[in-house]
């Protein structure tokens, strides 16, 4: 995939959505926000290197800049950290281990997630 198309493509959203042209991720038709969120927790779960858009939601799942994941601001850092992190293969193996390690000790998984239901299902 070129930069150009990179830069194009919010990646965090599993190409669901896309940069509009102010670099702020607009959701393709038929996927919320939600859909979103969980593409996001999917790609680190599966062991993937993210270049992540730099939202608050973003930086409270997956931490401070660099730790787990990389973050842009506009679709002209999207392309340039992109290309980075392309040339850079062991950084993209540590950012995809620190990030699959974030997302299996968090609270993001299925089970959590249930165990949550029923904690407010039951009134607990």
């Amino acid at each position: 995939m070129s930069l150009a198309r990179l830069a194009s493509l919010d990646k965090t959203a599993g190409n669901y959505s896309r940069l509009d042209g102010r670099g702020q991720s607009e959701p393709l038709p038929g996927w919320s926000r939600r859909s979103r969120r969980m593409r996001s927790i999917e790609i680190g779960a599966i062991g993937a290197c993210m270049l992540a858009q730099d939202t608050d939601e973003h930086r409270d799942i997956f931490g401070p800049e660099a730790e787990a994941v990389i973050y842009f601001r506009d679709a002209k850092e999207a392309a340039q950290r992109a290309g980075t992190l392309l040339c850079d293969s062991s950084e993209r193996k540590r950012l995809s281990v620190c990030l699959q390690r974030r997302i299996a000790c968090g609270a993001h998984t299925y089970a959590h997630r249930l165990g949550t239901m029923l904690r407010i299902a039951s009134g607990r």
